[in-house]
Protein backbone atom coordinates (compact mmCIF):
# COMPACT_ATOMS: atom_id res chain seq x y z
CA UNK A 1 0.00 0.00 0.00
CA UNK A 2 1.00 3.63 -0.38
CA UNK A 3 1.09 4.14 3.41
CA UNK A 4 3.49 1.24 3.88
CA UNK A 5 5.75 2.52 1.08
CA UNK A 6 5.74 5.99 2.65
CA UNK A 7 6.69 4.56 6.04
CA UNK A 8 9.52 2.52 4.50
CA UNK A 9 10.84 5.64 2.74
CA UNK A 10 10.74 7.63 5.98
CA UNK A 11 12.51 4.83 7.84
CA UNK A 12 15.29 4.66 5.27
CA UNK A 13 15.80 8.43 5.55
CA UNK A 14 15.63 8.30 9.35
CA UNK A 15 18.56 5.90 9.56
CA UNK A 16 20.81 8.94 9.18
CA UNK A 17 19.38 10.46 12.36
CA UNK A 18 20.86 10.20 15.86
CA UNK A 19 17.70 8.83 17.44
CA UNK A 20 15.10 6.64 15.82
CA UNK A 21 12.42 5.96 18.40
CA UNK A 22 9.87 3.18 18.33
CA UNK A 23 7.11 4.03 20.80
CA UNK A 24 5.09 0.83 21.09
CA UNK A 25 1.35 1.42 21.27
CA UNK A 26 -0.59 -1.82 21.01
CA UNK A 27 -4.08 -0.79 19.97
CA UNK A 28 -6.73 -3.32 18.97
CA UNK A 29 -5.62 -5.15 15.83
CA UNK A 30 -3.70 -2.33 14.15
CA UNK A 31 -0.35 -4.12 14.29
CA UNK A 32 1.27 -7.37 13.25
CA UNK A 33 4.40 -9.13 14.35
CA UNK A 34 5.97 -8.27 10.98
CA UNK A 35 5.29 -4.55 11.41
CA UNK A 36 6.51 -4.51 15.02
CA UNK A 37 9.73 -6.38 14.16
CA UNK A 38 10.42 -4.08 11.19
CA UNK A 39 9.83 -1.04 13.40
CA UNK A 40 12.20 -2.35 16.07
CA UNK A 41 14.90 -3.18 13.51
CA UNK A 42 14.65 0.35 12.11
CA UNK A 43 14.97 1.94 15.56
CA UNK A 44 17.75 2.46 18.04
CA UNK A 45 15.47 3.52 20.92
CA UNK A 46 12.42 1.64 22.20
CA UNK A 47 9.88 3.23 24.54
CA UNK A 48 7.04 1.21 26.02
CA UNK A 49 5.06 0.97 29.21
CA UNK A 50 5.10 -1.77 31.81
CA UNK A 51 2.07 -3.59 30.38
CA UNK A 52 3.31 -3.38 26.81
CA UNK A 53 6.58 -5.15 27.67
CA UNK A 54 4.98 -8.57 28.39
CA UNK A 55 2.69 -8.11 25.36
CA UNK A 56 5.69 -7.37 23.13
CA UNK A 57 7.59 -10.37 24.42
CA UNK A 58 4.55 -12.57 23.79
CA UNK A 59 4.14 -11.24 20.26
CA UNK A 60 7.80 -11.98 19.55
CA UNK A 61 7.59 -15.47 21.12
CA UNK A 62 10.07 -14.46 23.81
CA UNK A 63 9.54 -15.94 27.25
CA UNK A 64 9.16 -13.24 29.86
CA UNK A 65 9.27 -15.12 33.14
CA UNK A 66 7.46 -12.32 34.96
CA UNK A 67 4.00 -11.04 35.75
CA UNK A 68 2.04 -8.47 33.78
CA UNK A 69 3.29 -5.74 36.15
CA UNK A 70 7.06 -6.22 36.08
CA UNK A 71 9.19 -4.96 38.96
CA UNK A 72 12.48 -5.04 37.01
CA UNK A 73 14.38 -6.96 39.61
CA UNK A 74 15.67 -9.83 37.46
CA UNK A 75 13.68 -11.53 34.71
CA UNK A 76 12.37 -8.21 33.42
CA UNK A 77 15.85 -6.73 33.14
CA UNK A 78 17.05 -9.85 31.32
CA UNK A 79 14.13 -9.61 28.88
CA UNK A 80 14.93 -5.96 28.12
CA UNK A 81 18.61 -6.79 27.56
CA UNK A 82 17.56 -9.64 25.28
CA UNK A 83 15.43 -7.24 23.20
CA UNK A 84 18.36 -4.81 23.03
CA UNK A 85 20.55 -7.57 21.63
CA UNK A 86 18.03 -8.98 19.16
CA UNK A 87 17.16 -5.60 17.65
CA UNK A 88 20.46 -3.74 18.25
CA UNK A 89 18.76 -1.11 20.42
CA UNK A 90 20.87 1.48 22.22
CA UNK A 91 18.19 2.50 24.72
CA UNK A 92 15.02 0.92 26.05
CA UNK A 93 12.77 3.06 28.23
CA UNK A 94 9.95 1.49 30.22
CA UNK A 95 7.43 3.82 31.82
CA UNK A 96 5.88 2.75 35.11
CA UNK A 97 3.06 5.28 35.48
CA UNK A 98 3.13 7.05 38.83
CA UNK A 99 6.22 5.02 39.79
CA UNK A 100 8.36 6.77 37.17
CA UNK A 101 10.46 5.12 34.49
CA UNK A 102 13.53 3.02 33.85
CA UNK A 103 16.00 3.70 31.06
CA UNK A 104 18.18 0.79 30.01
CA UNK A 105 21.39 1.54 28.15
CA UNK A 106 24.13 -0.81 27.11
CA UNK A 107 25.63 -1.42 30.52
CA UNK A 108 23.45 0.79 32.75
CA UNK A 109 20.00 0.92 34.25
CA UNK A 110 18.76 4.38 35.23
CA UNK A 111 15.67 4.77 37.39
CA UNK A 112 13.72 7.96 37.87
CA UNK A 113 10.87 8.09 40.41
CA UNK A 114 7.54 9.48 39.31
CA UNK A 115 6.04 12.81 40.25
CA UNK A 116 3.00 12.66 42.53
CA UNK A 117 0.13 14.39 40.74
CA UNK A 118 -3.64 14.40 40.84
CA UNK A 119 -4.44 12.67 37.55
CA UNK A 120 -7.01 14.45 35.38
CA UNK A 121 -6.50 12.55 32.11
CA UNK A 122 -3.76 10.10 31.14
CA UNK A 123 -4.39 10.43 27.39
CA UNK A 124 -1.30 11.96 25.81
CA UNK A 125 0.95 11.58 28.86
CA UNK A 126 2.97 8.74 27.30
CA UNK A 127 3.47 10.71 24.11
CA UNK A 128 4.46 13.78 26.13
CA UNK A 129 6.93 11.63 28.09
CA UNK A 130 8.49 10.40 24.85
CA UNK A 131 8.69 13.92 23.43
CA UNK A 132 10.42 15.19 26.58
CA UNK A 133 12.89 12.30 26.57
CA UNK A 134 13.77 12.73 22.90
CA UNK A 135 14.07 16.51 23.18
CA UNK A 136 16.54 16.26 26.06
CA UNK A 137 18.55 13.41 24.50
CA UNK A 138 18.89 15.33 21.22
CA UNK A 139 20.03 18.38 23.21
CA UNK A 140 22.81 16.26 24.71
CA UNK A 141 21.43 16.03 28.25
CA UNK A 142 22.71 13.20 30.45
CA UNK A 143 20.42 10.18 30.52
CA UNK A 144 19.40 10.86 34.13
CA UNK A 145 18.34 14.44 33.36
CA UNK A 146 16.51 13.42 30.19
CA UNK A 147 14.58 10.71 32.04
CA UNK A 148 13.63 13.04 34.89
CA UNK A 149 12.47 15.72 32.45
CA UNK A 150 10.40 13.16 30.54
CA UNK A 151 8.75 12.10 33.82
CA UNK A 152 7.96 15.74 34.59
CA UNK A 153 6.40 16.38 31.17
CA UNK A 154 4.35 13.17 31.31
CA UNK A 155 3.15 13.98 34.84
CA UNK A 156 2.16 17.50 33.81
CA UNK A 157 0.09 16.26 30.87
CA UNK A 158 -1.58 13.61 33.08
CA UNK A 159 -2.52 16.32 35.59
CA UNK A 160 -4.34 18.37 32.96
CA UNK A 161 -7.62 17.68 31.13
CA UNK A 162 -7.16 16.70 27.49
CA UNK A 163 -4.23 15.19 25.64
CA UNK A 164 -2.49 18.42 24.60
CA UNK A 165 -2.59 21.05 27.35
CA UNK A 166 -0.66 24.30 26.89
CA UNK A 167 2.95 23.72 27.83
CA UNK A 168 6.11 25.80 27.86
CA UNK A 169 9.25 25.98 29.97
CA UNK A 170 7.77 28.51 32.40
CA UNK A 171 4.63 26.44 33.05
CA UNK A 172 6.68 23.28 33.43
CA UNK A 173 9.15 24.95 35.80
CA UNK A 174 6.39 26.23 38.08
CA UNK A 175 4.64 22.86 37.97
CA UNK A 176 7.80 20.90 38.81
CA UNK A 177 8.76 23.19 41.68
CA UNK A 178 5.47 22.41 43.44
CA UNK A 179 5.60 18.62 43.16
CA UNK A 180 6.71 16.19 45.85
CA UNK A 181 8.92 13.28 44.77
CA UNK A 182 9.03 9.88 46.39
CA UNK A 183 12.17 9.16 48.41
Amino acid sequence: SQSRASIQTLLSLARRARLIVCDINFRQSFYTREIVEASLRASNVLKLNETELPALLGLLDQKSGFSKKPDFSGAEREAVLRLMGIFDLELVCVTLGERGAILHTRGREIRSPGYKVKVADTVGSGDAFTAGLVMKLLAGAPHEAALDYANLVGAYVASQPGATPPLNAEILGEFGAELPRPA
